[in-house]
């Protein structure tokens, strides 16, 4: 394998890892988002 097949495999590396981290970004985004709103609701429960 050439230095350009190199170049290739770690261009491809880099974006697999790359999408992976946006992937389990927005994972744990909509799991904070989640908690967000039942703790708002417990708030709203607690000031009725």
């Amino acid at each position: 394998m050439g230095t350009l097949g190199y170049l290739v495999v770690a261009y491809l590396i880099f974006w697999g890892f790359t999408f992976f981290y946006v992937f389990s970004l927005i994972q744990r985004q909509k799991n904070l988002e989640k908690e967000l709103r039942m703790l708002e609701s417990l708030v709203e429960e607690e000031k009725s």
